[in-house]
């Protein structure tokens, strides 16, 4: 039971970081020139969906913001 306990707290750890790291990309993330619109979007969609996957529940109004 303390195994189970500690790989989960270590688990989750790992997660948060991947968390914070992916959200702060995110949030930074700019469309350079050069860089089409259409891969753009699907830039931002993937870090969404990375987020969501990681259990980082997200407004579908906040998501939406995000890409344009």
């Amino acid at each position: 039971m303390i195994m189970i306990m500690h790989l989960k707290e270590l688990f989750d750890a790992a997660s948060k970081t991947e968390t914070y790291e992916t959200s702060k990309v995110l949030s930074r993330y700019k469309m350079t020139n050069g860089f089409s619109k259409n891969n753009h979007v699907l830039k931002i969609i993937g870090y969404i969906k990375k987020l969501g996957q990681l259990s980082f529940v997200m407004d579908h109004e906040l998501s939406v913001d995000l890409v344009l």
